[in-house]
């Protein structure tokens, strides 16, 4: 009888620890195939920074997603917001005019947004209202009209 207790014991023994190997090892696959994370994580890991007035944090992560491929106008608008309340308004109107380029066409926003306060001042935004004006940054076209011919 003793000798059945002592084998059954080590029977659970040696499973306990056969299943503890197994899960061990599984971890360290799982950790071996975490990926880096996408532009589309960046862009809302960025905006939750954003959100907890990480400035910084939130800009450091959005520029990161546009290097990885990030390309809304949306995001570039968000990255110079970030920068330009992290006090880094050099970075922060060439992010500016980066999403104007891509698109940004917001003007209403762009005037009234308060995260661009620090910029207003500086030469450079009537720069950006002027390249962000369709109107202003088209030179003018002259139209001819032909008479319908009769």
């Amino acid at each position: 009888m003793k000798s059945r207790t002592i084998f059954l014991s080590a029977i659970l023994l040696f499973s306990l620890l056969g299943s503890r190997w197994g899960v061990a090892q599984q971890a360290t696959q799982r950790q071996n195939e975490i990926k880096p994370p996408t532009a589309d994580d960046l862009v809302k890991q960025g905006q939750e920074a954003y959100n907890k007035k990480e400035y910084a944090k939130s800009a450091q992560l959005l520029r990161e997603a546009i290097a990885r491929g990030a390309r809304s106008p949306g995001v570039y608008y968000d990255a110079a917001c970030s920068l330009a309340l992290a006090g880094d308004k050099e970075n922060a109107f060439r992010l500016l005019n980066q999403s104007i380029k891509a698109g940004w066409r917001n003007t209403e926003h762009l005037k009234s947004d308060v995260d661009l306060t620090a910029l207003r001042e500086d030469p450079r935004w009537a720069k950006a209202l002027a390249a962000h004006n369709p109107a202003i940054k088209r030179e003018p076209r002259i139209l001819i009209c032909h008479p319908p011919s009769l």
